[in-house]
């Protein structure tokens, strides 16, 4: 009687230290499965940053490209403009020749405008004696 209660004790002692180690392995799993937990999203957390990265990448790139664009289109906006200059100096230098032209040509007018109001001025009285003139051949002619 005294081997079975020791070994009932042993029993009992063994199944209790078991129990223990179970607790303790539950508790071990329960904190291995919430650190799979924290790992899952830890790393999709990583997924989402690494993708945040590859879209910051491909953005910068993109500006880049377009830094690059914009570059080559002042470039080109820059030709553009010193065309135009080049073709208002042309243009304005086109109007100064036709208004110097005008000019000249009004100038002559107002030579010729003062030759003729000149000539004009004795054309009265010529006209006059051209009539005495003919009133007196015609005169002449009856007589």
């Amino acid at each position: 009687e005294g081997c079975e209660m020791k070994a009932s004790m042993s029993v009992s002692e063994d199944l209790k230290e078991l129990r223990e180690q179970l607790t303790k392995k539950r508790e071990e799993e329960k904190q291995i499965v919430r650190a799979q937990g924290a790992m899952e999203k830890v790393k999709a957390e990583l997924e989402r940053t690494a993708l945040e990265l590859r879209t910051q990448e491909n953005r910068k790139k993109e500006l880049e490209a377009s830094c690059e664009n914009t570059e080559d289109d002042i470039a080109a906006l820059e030709k553009d403009i010193a065309r135009i200059k080049e073709q208002y100096a042309q243009q304005r230098e086109a109007v100064r020749n036709v208004l110097a032209q005008y000019d000249r040509r009004y100038a002559t007018a107002e030579a010729d405008r003062a030759a003729a109001e000149k000539a004009q001025e004795g054309l009265p009285e010529a006209i006059a004696q051209c009539e005495k003139d003919l009133a007196a051949l015609q005169a002449a002619n009856k007589a």
